[in-house]
């Protein structure tokens, strides 16, 4: 990322962060509910948030990347100035949206499948039943 202020990747990432947790949240709680499995909450909500957070921040980085690399600089080279860090979102969706895209949904894909691993990872222990088979 050698031209685009921090501040642009921060905010890519919180946008991503936001989209992550949020739609992979919900699959995971459908698929905690169908599946019917016995899950440390507390456990599993903390590690995916930092999941989320770490697979925003790449796909802000690789997306960032990938639109500088395909020929977007013509696009993204005025960002220097106040009037092109106020252009610098607009135009990059506008030249390199695909690229931008196509990072998120790697990444999501790659939150997905650890997302499956930390819920065998969370698992609840199975509570002794008592003499008359109850919890």
């Amino acid at each position: 990322m050698p031209h685009e202020p921090l501040g642009f990747l921060l905010v890519l990432a919180l946008l991503w962060f936001v989209s992550f947790w949020i739609l992979g949240g919900v699959i995971f709680a459908i698929i905690g509910l169908v599946r019917f499995l016995r899950l440390n909450k507390n456990r599993f909500s903390c590690l995916f948030t930092i999941l989320s957070a770490l697979t925003g921040f790449g796909a802000a980085w690789m997306g960032l990347l990938a639109a500088r690399a395909n020929d977007a600089e013509g696009c993204l080279d005025n960002s220097t100035t106040f009037t092109g860090i106020t252009q610098f979102f607009p135009n990059l969706f506008s030249c390199s949206s695909q690229e931008v895209l196509y990072s998120a949904g790697l990444w999501f894909l790659f939150l997905m499948a650890a997302g499956i691993v930390l819920l065998f990872f969370s698992r609840a222990p199975e509570r002794p039943r008592d003499m008359h088979g109850n919890d």
